[in-house]
């Protein structure tokens, strides 16, 4: 090789040696001038380009500004630094044919990453060429292999804080905040109804690529881990939530998605500005209205969520995840609302839906269609399991936050009121056990076993006087009473299925306080006893046997003392208020309708009442015909009065 290169700018014979060492190594056979018999292997012209400020300043560190004088360093630093490494590209590698070239000679080690340092999907073609997919599953045992939502997901754009100043803790920010590297509002926040209107107005939002959309979706369970801040992310944004910004599965919601163009393409899904119950934004908006007219105005749009996402197994927030046929009810409550909206729009030409004069009614929302849809088209086993688990379920509430909210206190106040009475009954008997002189000492044990302390009636001579032979029935559908000439009877509530779910019973004009009396004119009037200190007091823990025993003995001295005062009928009303409730009728029903009516007034009112309320449309009629039939026979000449 020619070395006048080297030579012509005063290169060492270091320097030349080293490059004659690394072209020979290359093309060892390109200077022999021995002729053989092989297709002779040409180098092409390599093509004189004007000199470039990158090669001005290569040459200017290689050779020194004077272009004379090479820079004082050994060969091995010259050619360690970056300007020398691109020796190579001066050579092409020549074609086995005479004449022809290849491209550049460009060496690609074998784990170079295509794709990027993160081997990171960079189009949504790429993502599924790859088939990469996110599968939505619950199980955690390893065999479903799952995808990171963020090595598919592409990073979200950085979205500015905006909205007016507000001074908080000393320090002023804006109302609307993001997460940092997410597009979600600040989990901590909470908005008014004129803070969500300036939101979804939007007219000082500085991001050119906003498209807001609102999604009518239903809750998902167990994607927690999808959230960019967990479960705080799913929270309602409204500030005045009647439901503690909690939104449970089975109620619907609405997400703000401000990025509605590339999510589930390029965007999580599940990285939104915020949400909202759908219960709350129809108190404090009309949604009809808006979808209608309001929305498109202000440059947003309200959808039904029914998208599929080509990267996703499924879409958990999708109004067709239960029923396919969802949007049969929504399109048809947008048609009951469409003359409406067409009204105000003709009417009221500054009416844009964000003020209305008053929160409608429950059974006119869009919430409410949905939620009777899903409950007609539910499979009967499913119900069936809600009624028997019992609580605040979607059959009782219907979508209704406020109503949610309201049997749910009342289910808690109740709990309370039992830990009451359990630790009031734990503080009597130490007192009792404290004053009996007892022979033997038996410690009580840690941990009482579970269940209420249930009421004995004590049978010794002294206690108890003979109890009056009255024939009774037993039977669970009903239990006549033979006093006198009467045959009385009263409906087994139990077997009714008084403890199904609650219908709607507003107005219901049902008064167990004028629950009715019959005078009987033959009846025993027997002195009224007290009861015995040991006549109350548990045998103990709870039993099937021990509660037949005890409505047994009850009944025996309720039949002998049928004028109970206010403190017996107290006691003994307190005694079996947490007994099953087959085990409350049968004593009902066994005693004097005087007796009951006592026990009734004194206890059992607020618990019938309730099972009265929870009856559905179907029950509430079988009801009607038992007292029906009850009137028919002439045994209650007062039952219409309860009606």
């Amino acid at each position: 090789m020619d070395t006048t290169l080297g030579s012509e700018y005063g290169h060492d014979d270091l320097f030349s040696n080293y490059v004659d060492d690394v072209y020979d190594s290359i093309y060892p056979d390109l200077d022999s001038s021995e002729t053989t018999s092989q297709p002779t292997l040409t180098l092409p012209e390599v093509a004189q380009n004007p000199p470039t400020t990158e090669t001005a300043q290569r040459n200017t560190f290689i050779f020194g500004s004077d272009n004379n004088t090479i820079i004082q360093n050994t060969a091995q630093q010259v050619w360690n630094s970056n300007a020398m490494n691109s020796f190579y590209d001066i050579f092409r590698a020549p074609s086995p044919v005479s004449g022809n070239t290849q491209d550049l000679v460009t060496e690609t080690p074998a784990t170079q990453n295509l794709m990027g340092p993160q081997n990171k999907p960079r189009t949504l073609s790429d993502k599924l060429r790859q088939g990469k997919k996110i599968i939505l599953s619950c199980r955690n045992d390893g065999k479903v292999k799952n995808e990171d939502p963020a090595d598919i997901y592409e990073k979200p754009p950085t979205v500015q804080a905006w909205g007016p100043l507000i001074k908080h803790a000393r320090v002023t920010e804006h109302l609307f905040e993001y997460c940092r590297y997410y597009v979600e509002l600040n989990p901590a926040k909470r908005f008014t109804q004129d803070e969500l209107i300036l939101f979804m107005k939007g007219t000082e939002c500085p991001n050119p690529e906003r498209k807001l959309t609102l999604w009518i979706q239903n809750s998902p369970s167990q994607v927690n881990g999808r959230y960019a801040m967990g479960g705080n992310s799913a929270k309602c944004r409204y500030k005045h939530c009647p439901g503690k910004f909690t939104i449970w599965k089975g109620f619907l919601r609405i997400a703000f998605d401000e990025f509605s163009d590339k999510t589930g393409l390029h965007l999580d899904p599940f990285h939104n500005a915020g949400y909202m119950h759908l219960h709350c934004f129809e108190k404090i908006f009309d949604l009809a209205y808006l979808i209608h007219y309001g929305a498109a105005q202000y440059g947003f749009q309200i959808k039904p969520d029914v998208r599929t996402f080509p990267i996703e197994s499924r879409n958990p927030m999708s109004l067709l995840r239960d029923h396919p046929q969802m949007l049969n009810a929504y399109y048809q409550w947008l048609r009951d609302n469409k003359q409406r909206c067409d009204l105000l729009f003709m009417a009221q030409a500054d009416h844009d839906g964000f003020h209305i004069p008053s929160p409608p009614s429950h059974h006119t929302t869009l919430g409410y269609k949905l939620t009777m849809y899903h409950l007609s088209h539910e499979v009967s086993h499913r119900v069936n399991m809600r009624e028997n688990r019992g609580g605040a379920h979607i059959g009782i509430h219907k979508g209704n936050l406020e109503r949610f909210m309201h049997i749910k206190a009342k289910m808690r106040d109740g709990k309370n009121n039992v830990n009451k009475r359990r630790s009031h009954d734990d503080d009597k008997e130490e007192e009792e056990s404290d004053t009996q002189d007892s022979i033997t000492y038996n410690p009580r044990p840690t941990k009482r076993p579970r269940g209420r302390k249930v009421a004995s009636i004590d049978t010794s001579v002294d206690s108890t006087p003979t109890p009056v032979n009255i024939p009774f029935n037993t039977d669970l559908n009903t239990n006549p009473i033979v006093m006198g000439n009467f045959n009385y009877q009263i409906p087994d509530f139990n077997m009714m299925g008084m403890e199904m779910g609650m219908g709607n019973l507003t107005g219901f004009p049902l008064n167990f306080n004028t629950y009715p009396v019959i005078t009987n004119p033959q009846q025993r009037i027997l002195p009224t006893t007290t009861i015995s200190p040991t006549t109350l007091q548990s045998p103990g823990p709870r039993t099937r046997l021990r509660s037949r025993q005890m409505s047994t003995s009850l009944v025996g001295f309720l039949n002998t003392h049928p004028n109970l005062t206010l403190t017996q009928a107290q006691e003994i009303g307190a005694a079996i208020a947490d007994e099953p409730s087959y085990i409350q009728d049968n004593i009902l029903s066994a005693v004097q309708p005087e007796t009951a009516n006592t026990l009734l007034r004194d206890g059992i009112v607020p618990e019938v009442e309730s099972k009265i309320k929870k009856l559905n449309k179907r029950q509430l009629k079988d009801l009607e015909r038992v007292i029906e039939r009850i009137e028919k026979n002439g045994n209650m000449t007062r039952a219409s009065s309860m009606w």
